[in-house]
Protein backbone atom coordinates (compact mmCIF):
# COMPACT_ATOMS: atom_id res chain seq x y z
CA UNK A 1 0.00 0.00 0.00
CA UNK A 2 1.19 3.47 -0.81
CA UNK A 3 2.12 5.44 2.30
CA UNK A 4 2.88 9.09 1.83
CA UNK A 5 1.58 10.65 5.01
CA UNK A 6 1.78 14.30 5.97
CA UNK A 7 2.19 15.82 9.41
CA UNK A 8 -0.65 15.38 11.90
CA UNK A 9 -1.07 19.11 12.35
CA UNK A 10 -1.40 20.43 8.82
CA UNK A 11 0.91 23.33 8.11
CA UNK A 12 -0.12 26.39 6.08
CA UNK A 13 0.52 25.67 2.42
CA UNK A 14 3.17 28.38 1.99
CA UNK A 15 5.09 27.16 5.05
CA UNK A 16 4.85 23.55 3.90
CA UNK A 17 6.23 24.53 0.48
CA UNK A 18 9.07 26.53 2.05
CA UNK A 19 10.15 23.60 4.24
CA UNK A 20 9.92 21.20 1.29
CA UNK A 21 12.16 23.49 -0.78
CA UNK A 22 14.68 23.72 2.08
CA UNK A 23 14.80 19.92 2.37
CA UNK A 24 15.30 19.46 -1.38
CA UNK A 25 18.06 22.08 -1.50
CA UNK A 26 19.82 20.44 1.47
CA UNK A 27 19.64 17.03 -0.22
CA UNK A 28 20.92 18.40 -3.54
CA UNK A 29 23.89 20.19 -1.96
CA UNK A 30 27.32 18.66 -2.44
CA UNK A 31 28.14 17.70 0.21
CA UNK A 32 24.67 17.28 1.68
CA UNK A 33 23.70 20.14 4.00
CA UNK A 34 23.46 17.95 7.10
CA UNK A 35 22.94 20.83 9.53
CA UNK A 36 19.80 21.92 7.69
CA UNK A 37 18.43 18.36 7.55
CA UNK A 38 19.00 17.83 11.28
CA UNK A 39 17.37 21.14 12.13
CA UNK A 40 14.31 20.56 9.93
CA UNK A 41 13.87 16.97 11.12
CA UNK A 42 13.88 18.06 14.74
CA UNK A 43 11.77 21.18 14.45
CA UNK A 44 9.39 20.64 11.52
CA UNK A 45 9.69 17.02 10.42
CA UNK A 46 10.21 15.72 6.90
CA UNK A 47 6.60 16.22 5.77
CA UNK A 48 6.09 12.96 3.86
CA UNK A 49 7.45 9.41 3.78
CA UNK A 50 9.06 9.95 0.35
CA UNK A 51 11.12 12.87 1.66
CA UNK A 52 11.62 11.11 5.00
CA UNK A 53 13.32 8.11 3.37
CA UNK A 54 15.75 10.30 1.41
CA UNK A 55 16.60 12.38 4.50
CA UNK A 56 17.09 9.37 6.76
CA UNK A 57 19.41 7.80 4.16
CA UNK A 58 21.65 10.87 4.25
CA UNK A 59 21.48 11.42 8.01
CA UNK A 60 22.31 7.80 8.80
CA UNK A 61 25.05 7.65 6.18
CA UNK A 62 23.51 4.82 4.15
CA UNK A 63 24.82 4.04 0.68
CA UNK A 64 21.55 3.06 -0.98
CA UNK A 65 23.43 1.79 -4.05
CA UNK A 66 25.41 -0.71 -1.98
CA UNK A 67 22.85 -2.42 0.25
CA UNK A 68 23.62 -5.99 1.27
CA UNK A 69 21.35 -9.01 0.92
CA UNK A 70 20.84 -9.18 4.68
CA UNK A 71 18.80 -12.39 4.51
CA UNK A 72 21.93 -14.36 3.57
CA UNK A 73 23.37 -13.63 7.00
CA UNK A 74 20.49 -15.09 9.01
CA UNK A 75 21.45 -17.99 11.28
CA UNK A 76 20.41 -19.43 14.64
CA UNK A 77 20.95 -17.08 17.58
CA UNK A 78 20.11 -16.75 21.26
CA UNK A 79 16.99 -14.57 20.85
CA UNK A 80 15.31 -16.59 18.07
CA UNK A 81 12.22 -17.76 19.96
CA UNK A 82 11.25 -14.51 21.67
CA UNK A 83 11.63 -12.55 18.40
CA UNK A 84 9.29 -14.97 16.62
CA UNK A 85 6.72 -14.50 19.39
CA UNK A 86 6.93 -10.69 19.28
CA UNK A 87 6.70 -10.59 15.47
CA UNK A 88 3.63 -12.88 15.47
CA UNK A 89 1.65 -10.32 17.50
CA UNK A 90 3.06 -7.17 15.88
CA UNK A 91 1.78 -4.53 13.44
CA UNK A 92 -1.88 -4.55 14.52
CA UNK A 93 -2.37 -0.88 15.35
CA UNK A 94 -0.48 0.43 12.31
CA UNK A 95 -2.17 -1.87 9.75
CA UNK A 96 -5.81 -1.77 10.87
CA UNK A 97 -6.98 -0.79 7.39
CA UNK A 98 -4.71 -3.18 5.50
CA UNK A 99 -5.38 -6.74 4.38
CA UNK A 100 -4.21 -9.74 6.37
CA UNK A 101 -1.97 -10.72 3.42
CA UNK A 102 -0.22 -7.36 3.61
CA UNK A 103 0.19 -7.69 7.39
CA UNK A 104 1.68 -11.19 7.09
CA UNK A 105 4.07 -10.03 4.37
CA UNK A 106 5.30 -7.19 6.56
CA UNK A 107 5.64 -9.52 9.55
CA UNK A 108 7.88 -11.79 7.49
CA UNK A 109 10.05 -8.81 6.55
CA UNK A 110 10.09 -7.66 10.17
CA UNK A 111 11.23 -11.07 11.43
CA UNK A 112 13.94 -11.38 8.77
CA UNK A 113 15.35 -7.92 9.59
CA UNK A 114 15.58 -8.54 13.33
CA UNK A 115 16.96 -12.09 12.94
CA UNK A 116 19.58 -10.77 10.50
CA UNK A 117 20.65 -8.01 12.91
CA UNK A 118 21.03 -10.46 15.78
CA UNK A 119 22.90 -12.87 13.49
CA UNK A 120 25.37 -10.28 12.21
CA UNK A 121 25.90 -8.84 15.69
CA UNK A 122 25.65 -11.70 18.16
CA UNK A 123 27.03 -9.53 20.96
CA UNK A 124 23.94 -7.32 20.64
CA UNK A 125 20.90 -8.19 22.73
CA UNK A 126 17.35 -8.14 21.45
CA UNK A 127 14.80 -6.49 23.74
CA UNK A 128 11.02 -6.54 23.67
CA UNK A 129 10.07 -3.25 22.08
CA UNK A 130 12.77 -3.24 19.42
CA UNK A 131 10.28 -4.89 17.08
CA UNK A 132 8.05 -1.81 17.52
CA UNK A 133 10.82 0.43 16.18
CA UNK A 134 11.53 -1.94 13.27
CA UNK A 135 7.80 -2.08 12.49
CA UNK A 136 7.83 1.65 11.81
CA UNK A 137 10.90 1.31 9.62
CA UNK A 138 9.43 -1.42 7.39
CA UNK A 139 6.16 0.46 6.96
CA UNK A 140 8.06 3.49 5.69
CA UNK A 141 10.79 1.95 3.55
CA UNK A 142 11.76 -1.15 1.55
CA UNK A 143 13.08 -3.96 3.75
CA UNK A 144 16.72 -3.57 2.60
CA UNK A 145 16.68 0.06 3.70
CA UNK A 146 14.77 -0.76 6.88
CA UNK A 147 17.53 -3.21 7.82
CA UNK A 148 20.17 -0.52 7.22
CA UNK A 149 18.22 2.05 9.24
CA UNK A 150 17.77 -0.39 12.13
CA UNK A 151 21.44 -1.33 12.18
CA UNK A 152 22.55 2.30 12.29
CA UNK A 153 20.11 3.08 15.12
CA UNK A 154 21.37 0.09 17.13
CA UNK A 155 24.95 1.24 16.68
CA UNK A 156 24.10 4.78 17.80
CA UNK A 157 20.87 6.06 19.34
CA UNK A 158 19.68 2.65 20.64
CA UNK A 159 23.05 1.43 21.88
CA UNK A 160 22.03 1.48 25.56
CA UNK A 161 18.79 -0.41 24.94
CA UNK A 162 20.47 -3.32 23.15
CA UNK A 163 23.00 -3.93 25.94
CA UNK A 164 22.73 -7.09 28.08
CA UNK A 165 20.58 -5.25 30.66
CA UNK A 166 18.52 -2.07 31.00
CA UNK A 167 20.73 -0.79 33.82
CA UNK A 168 22.05 2.09 31.74
CA UNK A 169 18.55 2.99 30.50
CA UNK A 170 17.15 2.99 34.02
CA UNK A 171 19.93 5.31 35.14
CA UNK A 172 19.29 7.88 32.44
CA UNK A 173 15.55 7.96 33.21
CA UNK A 174 16.33 9.87 36.41
CA UNK A 175 17.27 12.84 34.24
CA UNK A 176 13.51 13.30 33.79
CA UNK A 177 13.19 14.31 37.43
CA UNK A 178 16.30 16.53 37.19
CA UNK A 179 14.65 18.35 34.30
CA UNK A 180 11.26 18.65 36.01
CA UNK A 181 13.00 20.16 39.02
CA UNK A 182 14.40 22.90 36.78
CA UNK A 183 11.21 23.45 34.78
CA UNK A 184 8.36 23.11 37.31
CA UNK A 185 9.27 22.76 40.97
CA UNK A 186 5.63 22.20 41.99
CA UNK A 187 5.52 19.09 39.80
CA UNK A 188 8.91 17.98 41.07
CA UNK A 189 7.65 18.07 44.67
CA UNK A 190 4.87 15.62 43.76
CA UNK A 191 7.35 13.05 42.44
CA UNK A 192 9.87 13.68 45.17
CA UNK A 193 7.40 13.44 48.07
CA UNK A 194 6.28 9.92 47.14
CA UNK A 195 9.76 8.87 45.90
CA UNK A 196 8.37 7.99 42.50
CA UNK A 197 10.73 5.82 40.41
CA UNK A 198 10.93 6.66 36.67
CA UNK A 199 10.05 3.14 35.46
CA UNK A 200 6.87 4.46 33.82
CA UNK A 201 9.04 6.06 31.12
CA UNK A 202 11.03 3.03 29.97
CA UNK A 203 8.64 1.89 27.23
CA UNK A 204 8.61 5.27 25.50
CA UNK A 205 12.40 5.55 25.61
CA UNK A 206 13.27 2.08 24.27
CA UNK A 207 10.54 2.03 21.58
CA UNK A 208 10.67 5.72 20.62
CA UNK A 209 6.98 5.75 21.63
CA UNK A 210 6.07 3.38 18.78
CA UNK A 211 4.48 1.06 21.35
CA UNK A 212 2.58 3.83 23.12
CA UNK A 213 1.31 6.16 20.37
CA UNK A 214 -1.19 4.53 18.02
CA UNK A 215 -1.38 7.21 15.29
CA UNK A 216 1.31 6.42 12.74
CA UNK A 217 1.68 10.02 11.53
CA UNK A 218 2.53 11.09 15.09
CA UNK A 219 4.98 8.23 15.57
CA UNK A 220 7.01 9.04 12.44
CA UNK A 221 7.11 12.68 13.51
CA UNK A 222 8.62 11.55 16.83
CA UNK A 223 11.12 9.40 14.89
CA UNK A 224 12.17 12.47 12.87
CA UNK A 225 12.82 14.34 16.10
CA UNK A 226 14.79 11.57 17.83
CA UNK A 227 16.79 10.52 14.78
CA UNK A 228 17.90 14.13 14.21
CA UNK A 229 18.79 14.81 17.83
CA UNK A 230 21.02 13.78 20.69
CA UNK A 231 20.22 10.28 22.10
CA UNK A 232 18.91 11.93 25.28
CA UNK A 233 16.01 13.58 23.42
CA UNK A 234 13.42 10.95 24.54
CA UNK A 235 14.11 12.16 28.10
CA UNK A 236 13.23 15.72 27.10
CA UNK A 237 10.16 14.50 25.22
CA UNK A 238 8.91 12.66 28.31
CA UNK A 239 9.57 15.71 30.49
CA UNK A 240 7.61 17.95 28.10
CA UNK A 241 4.71 15.49 28.10
CA UNK A 242 4.62 15.52 31.91
CA UNK A 243 4.79 19.32 32.08
CA UNK A 244 1.93 19.68 29.58
CA UNK A 245 -0.10 17.14 31.62
CA UNK A 246 0.41 18.95 34.92
CA UNK A 247 -3.29 19.14 35.76
CA UNK A 248 -3.80 15.36 35.42
CA UNK A 249 -0.75 14.67 37.56
CA UNK A 250 -1.71 17.04 40.36
CA UNK A 251 -5.17 15.42 40.51
CA UNK A 252 -3.50 12.11 41.48
CA UNK A 253 -2.48 13.48 44.85
CA UNK A 254 -0.06 11.27 46.79
CA UNK A 255 -1.29 7.95 45.40
CA UNK A 256 1.72 6.39 43.64
CA UNK A 257 -0.24 3.60 41.94
CA UNK A 258 -2.76 6.06 40.46
CA UNK A 259 0.03 8.41 39.35
CA UNK A 260 1.97 5.55 37.76
CA UNK A 261 -1.11 4.47 35.80
CA UNK A 262 -1.79 8.04 34.61
CA UNK A 263 1.82 8.50 33.52
CA UNK A 264 1.88 5.22 31.61
CA UNK A 265 -1.14 6.28 29.56
CA UNK A 266 -0.02 9.87 28.84
CA UNK A 267 1.47 9.06 25.39
CA UNK A 268 -1.87 7.67 24.25
CA UNK A 269 -3.55 11.00 24.97
CA UNK A 270 -1.19 13.21 22.94
CA UNK A 271 -3.28 15.55 20.81
CA UNK A 272 -0.99 18.27 19.52
CA UNK A 273 2.28 16.57 18.63
CA UNK A 274 3.82 19.80 17.30
CA UNK A 275 3.20 21.65 20.57
CA UNK A 276 4.87 18.79 22.44
CA UNK A 277 7.88 18.71 20.11
CA UNK A 278 8.23 22.49 20.27
CA UNK A 279 8.45 22.38 24.07
CA UNK A 280 10.88 19.45 23.85
CA UNK A 281 13.26 21.50 21.69
CA UNK A 282 12.91 24.52 23.98
CA UNK A 283 13.86 22.43 27.01
CA UNK A 284 16.86 20.99 25.16
CA UNK A 285 18.07 24.45 24.17
CA UNK A 286 17.67 25.81 27.71
CA UNK A 287 18.89 22.76 29.64
CA UNK A 288 21.17 20.73 27.32
CA UNK A 289 22.38 17.34 28.49
CA UNK A 290 25.86 18.77 29.19
CA UNK A 291 24.35 20.95 31.94
CA UNK A 292 22.33 18.10 33.38
CA UNK A 293 25.39 15.85 33.54
CA UNK A 294 27.26 18.47 35.53
CA UNK A 295 24.49 19.05 38.06
CA UNK A 296 22.91 15.60 38.32
CA UNK A 297 23.84 12.80 40.71
CA UNK A 298 23.31 10.35 37.87
CA UNK A 299 26.63 9.03 36.54
CA UNK A 300 26.97 7.43 33.12
CA UNK A 301 29.68 5.15 31.75
CA UNK A 302 32.42 6.56 29.50
CA UNK A 303 31.19 4.57 26.51
CA UNK A 304 27.56 5.66 26.96
CA UNK A 305 25.86 6.72 23.72
CA UNK A 306 25.31 10.20 25.18
CA UNK A 307 29.07 10.80 24.93
CA UNK A 308 29.37 9.45 21.36
CA UNK A 309 27.17 12.08 19.74
CA UNK A 310 27.41 13.45 17.06
CA UNK A 311 27.67 10.04 15.43
CA UNK A 312 30.42 9.53 12.93
CA UNK A 313 28.12 9.00 9.95
CA UNK A 314 26.86 12.59 10.20
CA UNK A 315 30.19 13.64 8.68
CA UNK A 316 29.96 17.04 10.37
CA UNK A 317 32.77 19.39 11.30
CA UNK A 318 30.54 22.07 12.82
CA UNK A 319 27.48 20.81 14.67
CA UNK A 320 24.79 23.44 15.28
CA UNK A 321 24.66 24.30 19.02
CA UNK A 322 21.04 23.20 19.40
CA UNK A 323 21.93 19.63 18.30
CA UNK A 324 25.23 19.30 20.15
CA UNK A 325 26.35 17.50 23.29
CA UNK A 326 29.62 18.72 24.79
CA UNK A 327 30.36 15.71 26.99
CA UNK A 328 33.56 14.47 25.38
CA UNK A 329 34.60 14.19 21.72
CA UNK A 330 33.33 11.12 19.95
CA UNK A 331 36.48 10.65 17.91
CA UNK A 332 38.65 10.11 21.00
CA UNK A 333 38.35 6.34 20.91
CA UNK A 334 38.70 4.08 23.94
CA UNK A 335 40.38 0.67 24.19
CA UNK A 336 43.50 1.51 22.22
CA UNK A 337 44.97 -1.92 23.06
CA UNK A 338 42.51 -3.70 20.76
CA UNK A 339 43.59 -4.99 17.35
CA UNK A 340 41.97 -5.42 13.94
CA UNK A 341 40.48 -8.77 14.90
CA UNK A 342 38.16 -6.89 17.26
CA UNK A 343 36.75 -4.71 14.48
CA UNK A 344 33.62 -5.70 12.56
CA UNK A 345 32.44 -4.19 9.30
CA UNK A 346 28.99 -2.69 9.42
CA UNK A 347 27.33 -4.14 6.30
CA UNK A 348 25.69 -0.84 5.40
CA UNK A 349 28.77 1.35 5.79
CA UNK A 350 31.60 1.51 3.26
CA UNK A 351 34.21 2.97 5.61
CA UNK A 352 32.67 2.47 9.06
CA UNK A 353 33.49 -0.41 11.39
CA UNK A 354 32.52 -1.50 14.88
CA UNK A 355 35.62 -1.38 17.07
CA UNK A 356 34.85 -2.98 20.40
CA UNK A 357 31.47 -1.36 21.09
CA UNK A 358 32.23 1.92 19.33
CA UNK A 359 31.81 3.01 15.72
CA UNK A 360 34.88 4.48 14.00
CA UNK A 361 36.27 5.09 10.53
CA UNK A 362 38.24 2.19 9.09
CA UNK A 363 41.26 4.47 8.52
CA UNK A 364 41.36 5.27 12.27
CA UNK A 365 41.72 1.63 13.34
CA UNK A 366 44.82 0.94 15.49
CA UNK A 367 47.45 -1.01 13.61
CA UNK A 368 47.54 -4.76 13.88
CA UNK A 369 49.87 -6.35 16.41
CA UNK A 370 53.35 -6.59 14.89
CA UNK A 371 52.52 -4.26 11.99
CA UNK A 372 54.83 -1.50 13.26
CA UNK A 373 57.72 -3.98 13.62
CA UNK A 374 57.12 -5.36 10.14
CA UNK A 375 57.03 -1.87 8.62
CA UNK A 376 60.26 -0.95 10.43
CA UNK A 377 61.96 -4.10 9.16
CA UNK A 378 60.80 -3.44 5.59
CA UNK A 379 62.05 0.13 5.84
CA UNK A 380 65.50 -1.03 7.03
CA UNK A 381 65.78 -3.58 4.20
CA UNK A 382 64.73 -0.96 1.65
CA UNK A 383 67.23 1.60 2.96
CA UNK A 384 69.98 -1.02 3.15
CA UNK A 385 69.38 -1.88 -0.50
CA UNK A 386 69.66 1.78 -1.44
CA UNK A 387 72.95 2.09 0.49
CA UNK A 388 74.43 -0.99 -1.23
CA UNK A 389 73.37 0.35 -4.64
CA UNK A 390 74.90 3.75 -3.82
CA UNK A 391 78.22 2.19 -2.75
CA UNK A 392 78.29 0.03 -5.89
CA UNK A 393 77.79 3.09 -8.09
CA UNK A 394 80.63 4.89 -6.32
CA UNK A 395 82.84 1.82 -6.85
CA UNK A 396 82.07 1.83 -10.59
CA UNK A 397 82.66 5.57 -10.84
CA UNK A 398 86.02 5.33 -9.08
CA UNK A 399 87.14 2.52 -11.39
CA UNK A 400 86.10 4.46 -14.49
CA UNK A 401 87.82 7.69 -13.46
CA UNK A 402 91.01 6.16 -12.02
CA UNK A 403 94.07 6.02 -14.41
CA UNK A 404 94.69 2.68 -16.12
CA UNK A 405 97.79 0.97 -14.80
CA UNK A 406 100.02 -1.15 -17.04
Amino acid sequence: AERNRVLTKKKPEHKHKKIKNQIELALESNPVDMNTLLHIGATSGFLSDNLRIECWIKILGINKHNLIDYKKGIKQHKDQHIIDQDVARSLWSFTLHESNEYRQKKRKELGDIIHALMSYHQDWHYYQGFHDICSVLILISPSSLAFSFAERLCAGHLKEARRSSFGSIQQQLYFIFDLIKLVDFELYKVFNSIEMPPHFAISGVITWFAHDITEFSKVVRVFDLFLCSHPSMPIYFWTSLIVLSKKKILECGQDMSVLHRVLQHLPESIRDIEELISLTNKLWNKYPISKLLKSSKTQLSEDHSFSEYPFIWYGLKDIPPDRLSVVHPYHKQQNKNLFHKNAKHLPTGDDIVLYGDSIILRKNLPRKEGEKTRKLFNSIIQNLGMIILFLFMIYLLVNILSPTTN
